[in-house]
């Protein structure tokens, strides 16, 4: 069993004593962000009892709870959209490098068919049929493609790492709205 700690409050002018297994500095803060709470609806109108005022202090921690966690839920939400798109970037740029791998292999293919050619027409005397002109045009129009896919999947990848940036930064936010709702469930608990 953990060890309780024991500290005497002050709250709207009343002393309490608060045993818990959080530590005291812990606890005063807690007690302390009611008392402000408190005082803040106590100076509003100085007909309020006690009650009114802790009943009207809950009231506003609780609508400060929900809207936290009405803000949690939008960034799950958006978390959850943004890796939709980072994995559909993911597959994108797969596809791409698939691609890019098939171009190659055609690339090194009409390479080879070229040296090929170009060997023969060494050992043979200068006869232009034709093929030499067309294998070279393939080539080029090979070249030419394989930089496009090499590009394409440049611009995929700069898309991708943007998406992750904003992945991360909804994941701060919502890590931050996370602890700003577990130390209001904390110091709501305290009570």
């Amino acid at each position: 069993m953990a060890n309780k700690n024991k500290v005497v409050v002050k709250i709207l002018g009343q002393e309490y004593t608060l045993v818990s297994e959080d530590d005291r500095e812990y606890m005063q803060k807690i007690a302390n962000y009611v008392d402000d709470r408190m005082e803040d609806i106590s100076k509003g109108n100085k007909k309020f009892s006690t009650a009114m005022t802790a009943v009207l202090t809950a009231l506003n921690i609780a609508d400060d709870f929900m809207r936290l966690n009405d803000v949690i839920k939008e960034k799950d939400n958006e978390i959850a959209k943004v890796q939709e798109v980072v994995a559909s970037k993911d597959n994108a740029i797969e596809e791409l490098n698939q691609r890019l791998e098939r171009k190659i292999a055609e690339y090194e293919d009409l390479f080879d068919k070229f040296k090929i050619n170009a060997s023969l027409e060494k050992d043979q005397p200068l006869v232009d049929d034709g093929e030499s002109e067309i294998l070279r045009e393939e080539l080029y129009k090979r070249e030419d493609e394989l930089l496009e896919a090499k590009n394409l999947i440049q611009e995929f990848r700069v898309e991708l790492d943007k998406s992750k940036s904003e992945l991360d930064d909804t994941k701060s936010e919502l890590q931050e709205a996370r602890s700003e709702l577990t130390q209001f469930i904390e110091e709501f608990d305290g009570n």
